[in-house]
């Protein structure tokens, strides 16, 4: 038997994010939402499966997944969007 090691890299967490959530779009079985970090300002949206589920449903579905994007925030794997670097058009000289 062989024993291997694996290295994993330390991640600091910050346990003090506050995420909140806007419902932005509307349809049968999702609904499109933002969900705002207000510790950082980093927004994230994503659609949610509410199939099936009533007004406090959906609430408690969408608590459930500002949880993940509370996680996903403090190890990194969600960041704030780069800005898009400006683009020069060319313009026609006479």
């Amino acid at each position: 038997m062989t024993n291997a090691a694996i290295e994993v890299p330390e991640v600091e967490v910050t346990p003090d994010h506050h995420v909140t959530w806007e419902i932005t779009e509307t349809q049968e079985a999702t609904v499109s939402v933002t969900f705002t970090c207000e510790t950082t300002e980093i927004t994230h949206e994503r659609s949610v499966n509410t199939f099936g589920l009533d007004d406090d449903g959906i609430q408690v579905r969408l608590g459930e997944v500002a949880r993940g994007v509370h996680n996903k925030i403090c190890v990194g794997a969600i960041t704030a969007q780069a800005e898009a670097p400006e683009v020069e058009t060319p313009t026609e000289e006479a």
